[in-house]
């Protein structure tokens, strides 16, 4: 019956062929160009709007800028272009961003030559 009413409308086909709702979008981070100079854009999904924090570490684990720390609405990028939270430029080297929001961290290296 629900066939003859779509097609009364000019739907054809079974009505009961749906389309699976996709999938929620994964928390993930994206960094080009890598390696990098003078700048990388780091991409950034989430699946909802919350808290972000996105902060770049030396291979000693030091902290060597916090670039996001705060409430994000929806997906997006950001650019660091190899300076530390003084604003002076970072030595060339193997760096290192960690992102965090709502329990899951993600983190993934970046090169820097200047």
């Amino acid at each position: 019956m629900l066939e003859q009413v779509l097609s009364t409308f000019g739907i054809e086909g079974d009505p009961l062929d749906v389309t699976p709702v996709p999938e929620a979008e994964k928390f993930a981070l994206r960094s080009y160009p890598n390696p990098f100079n003078p700048a990388v854009k780091i991409e950034y999904t989430l699946p909802q709007a919350g808290h972000l924090s996105l902060k770049i570490f030396n291979v000693r684990g030091q902290l060597v800028r916090t670039i996001i720390d705060g409430r994000i609405e929806s997906s997006g990028h950001i650019m660091w272009d190899g300076t530390d939270g003084q604003g002076s430029g970072v030595a060339s080297g193997v760096y290192f961003y960690a992102a965090r929001t709502a329990g899951q961290e993600v983190v993934d290296k970046l090169t820097l030559i200047r």
